[in-house]
């Protein structure tokens, strides 16, 4: 990698601090603005160096530059465990530490947070994301993603509070009753069914799984 002139190294360092906090790299006009730049040639200038010292390379979109060496991260909060079984977890929110991950993975978004799931109910469940189903399945120990703002419908993977406890179900219709239903090797398992408006609600939709690594230090 080659030295970068003192501007170059400015439009770099906007570069990545705009991308650390927006998960999305700026325009060209973003960059002259913020930079005061005479015009977008000139920024288109200094990115080509860029792109030629190999810090960066662009593709025709919009948001198109990539930074070739910086990872930026993304705080997800966990607030607590959910059971993928009988709903005995307590459903009280409880800060349990957060997940650090890769912002190219997951988009910084205040509506998420995650759970650690407890039991085999949903070991077969994996996640739809952008229409590709994720590696990582809702299995005991693994992290939960729940987006508590995105609309979910039936057949959906959803956290939900009964009885002040929380599990992971995937949302059914059963006549006139909500199912919650587990998706599981362990045949034990039975639909939970409950009355609409019976105090119990949706918390949220379950939007990714994370594989827990167990790591033994």
């Amino acid at each position: 990698m080659q030295n970068i002139t003192n501007k170059q190294q400015k439009v770099l360092n906007f570069i990545k601090h705009y991308y650390s906090t927006n998960s999305a790299t700026p325009t060209l006009q973003e960059i002259a603005e913020n930079l005061d730049m005479d015009s977008r040639a000139s920024v288109l200038y200094h990115l080509k160096r860029l792109e030629e010292k190999d810090f960066i390379y662009r593709t025709n979109k919009k948001r198109g530059i990539i930074l070739k060496q910086c990872i930026s991260f993304t705080t997800i909060p966990i607030l607590g465990e959910a059971n993928a079984g009988t709903p005995l977890a307590s459903g009280k929110e409880e800060e349990l530490g957060e997940l650090q991950i890769d912002a190219r993975i997951i988009r910084n978004k205040k509506n998420l947070y995650a759970v650690k799931i407890k039991g085999d109910s949903m070991n077969l469940q994996k996640v739809y994301i952008n229409n590709v189903k994720d590696t990582a399945i809702l299995k005991d120990n693994n992290y939960a993603i729940i987006d508590k703002d995105a609309s979910y419908t039936f057949g959906d993977a959803v956290l939900a509070i009964i009885n002040d406890a929380a599990t992971i179900k995937v949302l059914s219709k059963a006549g006139n009753h909500i199912a919650l239903v587990p998706n599981s090797t362990n045949k034990s398992h039975t639909p939970i069914y409950i009355q609409e408006n019976d105090g119990s609600f949706i918390n949220g939709k379950v939007v990714y799984a994370l594989e827990n690594p167990n790591v033994n230090l």
